[in-house]
């Protein structure tokens, strides 16, 4: 009955975008990742290719991500004008190999793309040191990890950048 009239009260009110009910859901969900704000936009895909973008990461910019993540990955690097680059995953987290990528850094790289898989956000500290060591921006792709804790801080707000996703097939959905 409550997600009835939760839905109710949305179509009586005719905003179906960026309504109440969305600028409640993004401040609840910032007050639980300790943050002053959040921002709601379309996809996942949508919030990596604009992490990218709003961060001056673009033409032929390299950006380094895991090839074991969904295609939207990659599909946000090549819709923001980037250069996708594979680096190798650790075993046990499923998570970007520190080793593997200090192995492919160039450059051209400017990013590096980091996926959360299912809680795991493998060695964030060292990624992220290597990120400040080569001046790379860090974007916390957490699509997959909502509401996850990683030494007491939630993932998506270690990097420059975090994104979730809500979608049918996530932990969390809307």
């Amino acid at each position: 009955e409550e997600e009835i009239e939760a839905v109710s009260e949305v179509l009586r009110s005719g905003r179906y975008l960026q309504g109440p009910r969305v600028e409640e859901f993004e401040q609840r969900f910032a007050d639980l990742c300790g943050l002053p704000y959040a921002i709601g936009v379309s996809s996942g895909t949508d919030a990596l290719a604009m992490s990218l973008e709003s961060m001056g990461v673009g033409h032929g910019d390299e950006v380094i991500t895991t090839p074991f993540s969904f295609t939207a990955t990659c599909a946000a690097i090549i819709a923001a004008n980037c250069v996708p680059v594979f680096c190798d995953i650790d075993k046990d987290t499923f998570c970007i190999s520190p080793h593997s990528l200090k192995s492919v850094i160039t450059k051209k790289t400017k990013c590096v793309l980091a996926v959360h898989w299912c809680g795991n956000a493998g060695d964030l500290d060292e990624i992220r040191e290597i990120c400040q060591d080569k001046n790379l921006y860090l974007v916390e792709d957490s699509a997959q990890s909502p509401a996850t804790f990683y030494k007491g801080k939630a993932l998506g707000t270690i990097g420059d950048v975090g994104i979730l996703s809500f979608n049918e097939p996530k932990n969390i959905m809307t």
